[in-house]
């Protein structure tokens, strides 16, 4: 069988089509990864295109699912498995209503589907490895995700992990609380610390850039360049995690 009948196709009155459109504007969760949606947020920053998540542009443009497996999907498969990795590329990133084409990482003949979905036959090595990467992970949560990446060598942009403006509009109380006596701390020589001071330093702390809002901080931990930036992902991710428990319990 070719990989062209093998592609599965997302139809205009597809269930998942319809899921789709819902996801158009939507953030990227632990479930999903809307690489459109960051394109749209961040593909004018220089370090989206130079430290692309995927270097083929269709790919990098997909949707990428954590997608628990039903008994019509099982075939596919050479072994048992409850979920999977599926990657959906849109026919037209401007209306995903008009569906796509979908497969699952893994399943037989993956790799000749993604070449003909993304119209690339040159040396996909390091996208697929990206992706086997991906496949290894229970969820698609930003943080774990980032720090998966790099410890297999990935040089990925920030940009591809930010948090969603939803979690990040209730996190921002839950932080303040967290950090409030690091933040005293940071202005305690200014004479200025207020409460409006405290909001600054929380929305620039979850923000995807580490920029000059952030100095004080620095100061106070007298931490430098790229030290300093990796602190503040991985501290953001110890918070992230706290975070997600007081949801769960």
């Amino acid at each position: 069988m070719s990989a062209r009948r093998k592609l599965k196709p997302v139809r205009s009155n597809d269930r998942v089509t319809r899921s789709l459109r819902a996801l158009e504007r939507t953030a990227s969760t632990s479930r999903v990864l809307n690489l459109l949606a960051i394109q749209a947020d961040s593909g004018h920053r220089p370090e989206h295109a130079q430290h692309p998540l995927f270097r083929n542009r269709i790919l990098n443009n997909a949707l990428i699912i954590k997608h628990r497996l039903r008994s019509d999907d099982i075939f596919l498969f050479d072994e048992a498995r409850p979920t999977a990795t599926k990657i959906i590329i849109p026919f037209d990133r401007s209306d995903l209503g008009l569906g796509g084409q979908s497969f699952f990482v893994g399943q037989r003949g993956w790799v000749e589907l993604l070449r003909e979905a993304c119209n690339d036959h040159t040396d996909m090595t390091r996208d697929l490895a990206t992706l086997r990467m991906i496949d290894m992970l229970p969820s698609l949560d930003p943080f774990l995700l980032r720090e998966h990446l790099r410890r297999h060598g990935m040089n990925i942009a920030a940009c591809y992990f930010a948090l969603s403006p939803s979690d990040l509009e209730q996190m921002q109380g839950f932080v303040s609380f967290e950090i409030s006596r690091l933040i005293e701390l940071a202005y305690r020589d200014t004479g200025r610390f207020s409460g409006a001071h405290a909001a600054r330093l929380v929305q620039a702390l979850l923000s995807t850039d580490v920029d000059e809002r952030l100095e004080p901080l620095r100061e106070t931990l007298v931490m430098q360049g790229e030290s300093f930036k990796e602190g503040v992902f991985s501290w953001k991710g110890f918070l992230y995690y706290k975070w997600m428990l007081t949801r769960l319990w």
